[in-house]
């Protein structure tokens, strides 16, 4: 007999997959960067976001059985904010901020004129897909309907009621659905190898390193909103990990200024790694964080 969690697991795997699949079915052939290409896709990705977010609160209530309430399933999807919430994103942002200080130091030596041309030249129909559309849809499908699905089998503060979780290894639920999110961008290896542009062997690598990216981040999102009980704090640390990229490792510029990029990416990583959990545990949360911690 099918379980609870394994329903679960299930459905959000479903959940998943349609985004990627919504990008591929009777999608219009050319270049991911074509204007038609991109037009299709913001559309298509839109509407799979909207009807998973609406479907999700009958599938928890009357389908796997894991939600007492409608509310309760919003409540755990992180969308309404609170009075809390502005603080929560102002917080968390200054956290990546201070890990991507290499980066933005590295950006403004170019001088604010190379840097607002840059903007400029950029199409405005990728910025809205690659740091509006991107950010918004990927986290409330990734994050806020999959992590509200495992959520009840989460300890719960008072007030929720949660699921019996004896037996459920925590860490796997909490790393199951970055690892959704990683494969979900699988896709980028199957268009660069339909191009032809690329050696199968720089794509697979290249494959790799970004599957490995978006895995860790989609655990940090996840953690992210566990601890602020908000889904608006993953969309702007989305938006702006994707307006960074990965730092790099080789700058160019004066010794001086290579010794002070490497000393900002050590000490953005150190400050990173002691202040997180207390940066990201807001006063939203409906984790019971200390019996989480038992487990």
């Amino acid at each position: 007999m099918v379980t609870q969690l394994q329903a679960t697991v299930v459905y959000a795997t479903l959940v998943s997959a349609s985004y990627v699949i919504c990008l591929y079915f009777r999608a219009p052939s050319g270049s991911r960067n074509s204007d038609v290409v991109i037009r299709s896709r913001l559309i298509r990705v839109t509407a799979i976001t909207l009807s998973n977010m609406l479907i999700l609160p009958y599938v928890m209530v009357n389908v796997l059985h894991t939600a007492k309430s409608y509310s309760d399933v919003v409540r755990y999807m992180g969308l309404i904010p609170t009075h809390n919430t502005f603080m929560d994103i102002v917080k968390v942002l200054g956290l990546f901020i201070t890990l991507f200080a290499g980066p933005v130091v590295e950006t403004f030596s170019w001088g604010l004129d190379s840097f607002v041309e840059g903007v400029l030249n950029y199409p405005l129909l990728q910025i809205t897909r690659d740091f509006i559309s991107a950010p918004i849809t990927e986290e409330l499908v990734y994050t806020s309907v999959t992590m509200a699905l495992f959520t009840p089998f989460l300890p719960l503060v008072d007030g929720y009621q949660g699921l019996d979780s004896s037996g459920v290894d925590i860490m796997k639920l909490v790393t199951w659905t970055p690892l959704l999110f990683g494969f979900a961008h699988l896709h980028h290896a199957y268009g660069s190898l339909k191009s032809g542009k690329y050696p199968a062997v720089f794509v697979m690598l290249n494959t790799l390193i970004q599957l490995t990216y978006t895995t860790m981040f989609g655990l940090l999102t996840n953690l992210i909103f566990l601890g602020t009980g908000s889904i608006w704090c993953c969309v702007i640390i989305h938006c702006w990990c994707n307006l960074n990229g990965l730092p790099k490792l080789s700058v160019d510029g004066s010794g001086e200024f290579k010794l002070l990029y490497y000393a900002l990416l050590l000490v953005g990583v150190i400050f990173f790694k002691n202040g997180f959990w207390s940066t990201v545990i807001g006063h939203d949360s409906i984790i019971n964080w200390a019996a989480l911690s038992q487990k």
